[in-house]
């Protein structure tokens, strides 16, 4: 049921039945905005451990789902990246292997002004694209002498 940027609405009900389901003494229940949340924050930090995990530099445990490296290299990385990245290199990414199943390619997916569309269009001339073009020394479309 995914849709763009997220579930269309039916996949939210069949996410609260199941967890619904699983946890049948919750209390309070789950409805669709708490399980939005709850996915929304657990991609979040999916997000951190697949940048964390595709920097060049870095050692990646399979087994327990977090970077590794030495002490001086993790230092170096947080304080140059930010606390937000501590965790990806002392605790295990929690639900990785679902979350990775689920968003493996989507995490960097165009969305908004960033969708290229696709088909036969035109490209637009810009007065960008025409001034380069006079500064390149590129000659433009040409009259034929007489």
């Amino acid at each position: 049921y995914m849709s763009g940027n997220g579930f269309r609405p039916p996949g939210w009900t069949l996410a609260v039945n199941a967890v619904a389901t699983a946890n049948p003494s919750a209390d309070p229940k789950k409805d669709a905005g708490k399980c939005q949340n709850k996915l929304s924050n657990l991609k979040t930090k999916y997000e951190l451990y697949m940048f964390v995990k595709g920097f060049s530099g870095r050692g990646w445990d399979d087994e327990l789902k977090y970077a590794t490296n030495t002490d001086e290299y993790v230092e170096d990385f947080i304080r140059v990246r930010g606390s937000k990245y501590e965790a990806c290199f002392t605790t295990s990414c929690p639900y990785w292997t679902e979350l990775d199943e689920l968003f493996s390619g989507a995490v960097n997916k165009a969305t908004g002004r960033n969708v290229t569309m696709l088909g036969k269009r035109k490209p637009k001339k810009t007065k960008a694209l025409t001034a380069s073009t006079a500064a390149s020394g590129t000659p433009a479309a040409s009259t034929p002498s007489s």
